[in-house]
């Protein structure tokens, strides 16, 4: 009889352990099933994002057509042209008009469209600024023009400044109404201009376009989701 109780006893704690085995099982499996998801969500998240803000899409100039983008993107090149002002006269400026001729595009590669042009000082305040005398590649697309912008200047000083410009043709200008200096007896330093990358109007504009299915598709998952586009 107390064999039989040894074995009965026995039989129920590995029947127990085996369940808590087949429990704990369970739960590490329903655990890295979630995990798994999660992480795939997170990589489709990911790769959706990635593909929409670092590439311009395919073609580069979808934005511009009327069908549909083999692939989404909404970037830009945004190109940052850096220059300084000297004073060279010994004479200290207020409020000075002066004109600077700048060369956007000598290889006309449609980089500056004239809408687009924009003038901050070293704070990353607005310059006011007049464009004349442009030339053009193609289009509107600027090859060099006259800005004429307000400067304030102690006596041989510097100011320093950063203009920017791009190829987006729905941006709205934003000119002053300046007419054209005489003035001299200061320099102007250009240094290198810097291509940046930006989220682009006219691809935001033109993303308005597409339908929902339009736009699953260019973004070339095979996964199921939901997205919600709002104002």
């Amino acid at each position: 009889m107390a064999s039989q109780i040894d074995f009965v006893v026995a039989a129920g704690i590995f029947v127990l352990f085996i369940a808590t085995i087949i429990i704990l099982l369970l739960n590490y499996l329903s655990g890295y099933f979630n995990i798994t998801s999660i992480s795939d969500l997170r990589t489709v998240a990911y790769d959706a994002f990635y593909n929409i803000f670092s590439a311009p899409g395919i073609p580069s100039n979808w934005e511009n057509s009327s069908g549909v983008p083999v692939k989404l993107g909404l970037t830009t090149n945004l190109y940052e042209l850096p220059f300084a002002v000297n004073e060279t006269n010994g004479t200290t400026r207020t409020n000075h008009l002066i004109n600077v001729t700048f060369s956007f595009d000598s290889s006309c590669q449609s980089k500056a469209w004239n809408t687009t042009v924009r003038i901050y000082d070293i704070s990353n305040n607005p310059v006011p600024a007049t464009l004349f005398n442009q030339t053009y590649c193609t289009s509107r697309y600027l090859k060099t023009a006259d800005i004429v912008f307000m400067i304030n200047l102690s006596a041989n000083s510097q100011a320093r400044f950063l203009m920017y410009y791009s190829a987006q043709q729905k941006i709205l200008p934003s000119f002053a109404s300046y007419s054209y200096p005489t003035t001299a007896n200061y320099t102007v330093t250009v240094y290198p201009e810097i291509t940046l990358e930006t989220v682009s109007v006219d691809k935001l504009l033109a993303l308005r376009n597409l339908s929902y299915d339009e736009l699953v598709q260019t973004l070339s998952q095979n996964d199921n989701f939901y997205i919600e586009v709002g104002k």
